[in-house]
Parts: structure tokens; C-alpha cells; sequence
């Protein structure tokens, strides 16, 4: 089992920033507090899983060398592909990523806990969001996030192809809520604000949860202003099955963003 002084090493070397290279995104919000970072195995740590090593004892599976910490898209990428993503180009990737970190910190006994939950946090029952490399649809083993009783596909290829659209516009400040105590909601809102701060989105609060009276199922974008990025934002959770509804709040000071649990 992986123990907390383990996830304290790891922390304390990551530059609160995910492994993968050239991804800015925090593993703790910093005014927030919250927790959305990763804890990924190199080497699976049960079998079938991405690079599992039949002959790796249980306590090198859980050994500081054999992990590393990603945001949850790079979590589900590093494991949809373990072709590219072999273990000595993760070795790679987490020496090159801790050796500019080296003299970091160790964060609190609470942080450490809120990593441990993470690591068993990505799968839940009823349907199914699946980040894939070069992937459109079908479901691929080991890196699937279940949202809602039915099928909701989220491939990499179409995470990156609305990052790539939304960066031809300029940025948007926005907040992102999640029904509280719903972990399958809990989990989209994750990976929507990882996506959109990939896209150059500036959120500061993290992932907050809420209790909504009468939120429908879907997504629900509140804007002060009607904007393109905004528009290609509410079409892309359309295409996906996420059944959005935008509407203009002319007195807010950002584009708030509520998750329901997906049909």
C-alpha cells in the first residue's frame, strides 16, 4: 500500500505542477486548497493494467521510483497508450520533471491523504468519459472514467481538437461547480477544468461543490457576455452527449460553468 511519507517524497519534488512535459497544470490549487492531481504507477500496480511487470513485488509497485504525479488528463493519457507511454520513457519523463524540483517541499499529513484517495477516485459505475490517444470512441481498458448510466466518450483526440480551437480566442475566466457529494459529477468537473485551462482558461478557485435545487442533468455555462470561445464550448458538450444550456448573466464577473450528473 502506498504509504504517505511516499507521497510526501513525491510532492515535495513535483513543483506542484504535473509530470507530463510542458503541462502547467497545478496538482493543488493554490487559494483552493483542492486536491486534483494524480498518482500514476509506471508499472501497473494490478494485473492487465498499462506496463504491469508480473515479477515487480507489491511493494516496489508502490515505491517512490515506480510513481510519478499528473493531472487527470495526463493520468488517462500515460494509460490509454502504454505503447508510446513505455516505462522507460515515464522513468524518463519523471527524472527529467523531479530533477528541476529537487529541493521542494513536503506538503501536510492532509494533503498526502487527499493524493492517497486519488489513486482508487477514477472509477465509479454507470457509463463511461474515456480519455484515448488518437481515439474517437470505443472503450479502452485501464483508463476509464465512469460518468452516468449511459455512455458519454471523451477521446483525447476530441479533448485536443477543442483546445486547439479555443486557443484562437482569447482566454476566459471562469468558475467551475460540482453537486456536492456526487463523485461522478465531482470527477467530469475535473476533467472539463483541466481541458479548458489547457486551453489558456484561467480558473482560481478549482473545482467547488455546491447544492443546486432543480439542476438538470448536463452542463450549464452562465456568462456575462456571449463570446465565440464560449459558443464552440457549449457545441463541443453538445457533441459529447452532455446536453448543455448557456445562458447570459450580464451582472457576473466570469463565466461560471455548473456540472450535473450526465444522462
Amino acid at each position: 500500500m502506498t504509504r504517505e511519507k511516499t507521497i510526501k517524497r513525491l510532492f515535495a519534488v513535483s513543483g506542484n505542477r504535473c509530470a507530463f512535459p510542458r503541462c502547467e497544470i497545478p496538482l493543488i490549487d493554490k487559494l483552493s486548497g483542492k486536491v486534483t492531481g494524480k498518482v500514476c504507477h509506471n508499472k501497473a500496480k494490478n494485473p492487465g493494467g498499462p506496463r504491469y511487470d508480473p515479477n515487480q513485488s507489491d511493494e516496489k509497485r508502490d515505491a517512490f521510483e515506480n510513481l510519478l504525479l499528473m493531472c487527470p488528463i495526463h493520468h488517462d493519457v500515460i494509460d490509454a497508450d502504454p505503447e508510446s507511454y513505455t516505462v522507460s520513457r515515464l522513468k524518463e519523463i519523471k527524472n527529467k520533471h523531479e530533477a528541476k524540483y529537487a529541493d521542494g517541499n513536503e506538503p501536510s499529513d492532509d494533503i498526502a491523504k487527499q493524493f492517497l484517495l486519488n489513486i482508487s477516485s477514477s472509477t465509479i459505475s454507470n457509463g463511461s468519459v474515456i480519455f484515448t490517444q488518437q481515439q474517437m470512441g470505443g472503450q479502452v481498458a485501464h483508463s476509464i472514467v465512469n460518468i452516468g448510466q449511459q455512455p458519454r466518450q471523451v477521446s483525447q483526440a476530441a479533448a485536443n481538437a477543442l483546445i486547439s480551437e479555443l486557443r484562437k480566442y482569447p482566454g476566459e475566466n471562469f468558475e467551475i461547480a460540482a453537486l456536492m457529494g456526487d463523485a461522478e459529477t465531482v470527477n467530469l468537473a475535473q476533467i472539463l477544468e483541466a481541458i479548458l485551462k489547457h486551453a489558456g482558461w484561467s480558473s482560481s478557485s478549482g473545482v467547488s461543490q455546491s447544492l443546486f435545487s432543480g439542476l438538470p442533468r448536463g452542463v450549464i455555462i452562465e456568462t456575462p457576455v456571449e463570446k465565440p470561445g464560449l459558443r464552440i464550448l457549449l457545441n463541443w458538450l453538445g457533441q459529447i452527449g452532455l446536453k448543455p444550456q448557456g445562458f447570459l448573466k450580464p451582472n457576473s464577473n466570469a463565466t461560471r460553468i455548473i456540472v450535473g450528473t450526465a444522462l
